[in-house]
């Protein structure tokens, strides 16, 4: 799965993610720590952007749709997290493995339905990347490079979801307050 169409990103650089002490070091050197702290995490998204502006964080679903693969049924999810302010904090795109036969709610956050639901998973990041989308920075109102990631969510032991997220730049001066 990648990003794709008018959400485009044009990588600068892909850093794939090891739990080696080469590669956290490499992420050391590349990635400031305030993105270290958001990208590296492995709590909920949501609810960390919830503790930092204090405010409650809302999903905005842009697409929906099922398709069957040769192997299994798929679900593609286009979505914007957003602040109560409406800014665009997040763009994510979720690709889910509808044979994990876990159902949450598509109105919601996936990291808040999992906390709600009580499922226990697991995040395995594959990438951190750093580059240049168009319609992306010009969504987030910002002109300059964004930082991302891709990582999949299991639930015992089997792939749940696989998720690639564009992090607008504001997010990180949610520190500075």
């Amino acid at each position: 799965m990648n990003i794709k169409g008018k959400y485009k990103l044009f990588k600068s650089f892909i850093l794939h993610f090891h739990s080696s002490n080469y590669q956290q070091n490499y992420v050391n050197f590349c990635m400031p720590k305030e993105w270290q702290l958001l990208l590296i995490s492995d709590g909920s998204f949501t609810q960390t952007l919830t503790s930092l502006t204090g405010q409650q964080i809302y999903i905005d679903q842009l697409s929906r749709y099922t398709y069957q693969s040769i192997n299994d049924v798929h679900r593609l999810r286009d979505i914007w997290l957003k602040d109560h302010k409406s800014n665009k904090l997040i763009f994510a795109k979720s690709l889910w493995f509808l044979s994990a036969n876990i159902d949450l709610p598509s109105a919601q956050p996936i990291g808040k339905s999992l906390i709600l639901y009580e499922k226990d998973v697991y995040r395995d990041i594959h990438e951190f990347y750093y580059g240049h989308c168009t319609y992306l920075e010009s969504k987030f109102h910002y002109r300059g490079p964004v930082w991302g990631r891709k990582y999949t969510i299991y639930y015992k032991q089997e792939p749940l979801t696989t998720l690639q997220e564009v992090f607008a730049p504001l997010v990180i001066n949610f520190f500075d307050k």
